[in-house]
């Protein structure tokens, strides 16, 4: 004896297919941001007043300071510490994607990749700050320089008209 099994149809009717497809245009569309963006400052201002005091929130929270009189570990150790250092790497990882606004934006190629980047290691710091992992945080932080160093010196370094203060 056979069992015959019904199945359950998934496919559209094709006369309800163009209803489909200007549908999914509709939403597709109508997800695309119509407000612009008002850069209040300079790259310049935003690197120097919001990035670069980030980025040494989460460089300052960990390290080895070795001196005559000993080796000094640093790394927060409590919650207010771990707090500190969690909201710079927000700061940082959301700040980066400020450097993809229309003024500030320069090409699709390294500019988009360093800034990427550099959001991609504030959230790895995040991340490490929640966990109070201190090694992650210490290569989050490589990270940080990493993708910090690299657009500098593509975009800064070379170019004589760009000065470090505001």
């Amino acid at each position: 004896m056979t069992t015959r099994r019904t199945r359950l149809s998934t496919r559209v009717p094709r006369a309800f297919a163009p209803a489909l497809i200007l549908c999914l245009v509709v939403t597709a569309t109508s997800c695309t941001p119509t407000t612009e963006f008002r850069e209040t400052v300079s790259t310049k201002v935003l690197m120097s007043a919001v990035l670069e005091p980030a980025a040494d929130g989460v460089w300052d929270a960990v390290g080895t300071v070795m001196t005559l009189e000993g080796t000094e570990e640093i790394a927060p150790s409590t919650p207010e510490e771990w707090l500190a250092v969690r909201n710079a790497a927000i700061t940082l990882a959301e700040s980066a994607n400020l450097l993809l606004t229309p003024r500030r934006f320069v090409d699709h190629d390294h500019w988009t990749g360093w800034s990427l980047d550099l959001a991609d290691a504030g959230r790895k710091a995040m991340v490490a700050a929640e966990s109070q992992d201190v090694d992650e945080l210490f290569e989050a932080g490589g990270l940080i320089y990493e993708s910090c160093t690299g657009c500098h010196n593509e975009y800064w370094t070379n170019d004589p008209n760009r000065a470090f203060a505001p």
